[in-house]
């Protein structure tokens, strides 16, 4: 197992700005560059990074070419490696918005392209947004719900296989479930026609009160990431430091390494000053 952090997280360049806020020289946009966030992770101990690629179409210094051939540089000189979580905000991979649908198809081909020359361990997708969510809260029949997104999933995916062969193999596209859609109305189906992998985020899955247990048996052969963060269940607050919320994620992380010995990436999904705190508890947790 690959325990890594991610950088360029809405909320990692929001607490960048707060800090750079506090010169007189005002914000300085060059502290985003996913480099520098990349090299304090490697110092606090880690050996793997996603990158969100968000902040190279929000902030471009952030993550261009030269960043790229930064964290290339890195990868050589300290044994990192690294995944990708592809672009989220303001995109709609299914929209059935023909144009929103091309644009985020395009942001996401460049992502991948761009980062190709990392070996990236997998791309995080999120098949699903705003439109399929609001469904999800409509009083309408389950029956019907499912049409709905029978034709959002039939329209909207066709781009998903110029994302399997961008990334060269299939199971390098990870499709991120959002639990408050039956996975058997979206994600299921689109598993089943392009072969992808998932990546499983136990938080979510523990604040909807679905058995993180159960969905890792299920899809265990196509799991190859997991976002791993703490959640206080009551406040629906989640992405916080381990030991810091409400969940019984010692059980859960002692079963995947000890028992099930899963080999994938384990990714620390929070701040980065969160996943510097919650790195000791999880080795402690594993005895390592």
């Amino acid at each position: 197992m690959i325990i890594g952090a991610e950088v360029g997280s809405l909320a990692d360049v929001v607490a960048t700005v707060q800090m750079d806020k506090r010169s007189e020289e005002g914000i300085n946009f060059d502290a985003l560059r996913l480099t520098k966030h990349a090299k304090r992770l490697i110092e606090a101990g880690f050996r793997h990074i996603e990158l969100t690629m968000d902040t190279r179409f929000m902030v471009q210094q952030a993550a261009d070419d030269s960043v790229i051939d930064e964290l290339l540089e890195l990868k050589k000189t300290r044994g990192l490696t690294y995944s990708v979580h592809l672009p989220i905000m303001d995109t709609s991979f299914m929209s059935l918005n023909e144009r929103i649908r091309e644009a985020t198809l395009n942001c996401l081909k460049e992502s991948i392209t761009a980062t190709e020359s990392l070996g990236i361990t997998g791309y995080v997708l999120h098949p699903t947004r705003f439109v399929e969510y609001e469904i999800a809260g409509l009083p309408l029949a389950a029956s019907t719900k499912r049409e709905i997104y029978k034709y959002i999933r039939e329209k909207g995916s066709r781009g998903l296989s110029e994302l399997t062969k961008a990334a060269g193999d299939p199971r390098r596209i990870l499709l991120e479930p959002d639990v408050a859609i039956p996975f058997d109305a979206i994600i299921d189906p689109l598993l089943e026609q392009y072969d992808t992998g998932v990546c499983f985020d136990y938080g979510h899955h523990v604040m909807a009160k679905l058995n993180p247990f159960d969905f890792y048996e299920n899809y265990k052969d196509r799991i190859r990431e997991i976002h791993f963060h703490d959640v206080a269940v009551k406040y629906k607050i989640d992405h916080i430091p381990l030991g810091a919320g409400t969940t019984h994620w010692e059980d859960f992380i002692r079963y995947i390494t000890l028992e099930k010995r899963f080999d994938g990436v384990l990714l620390l999904e929070m701040m980065e000053s969160a996943a510097i705190s919650s790195l000791p508890k999880l080795l402690k947790a594993i005895g390592v």
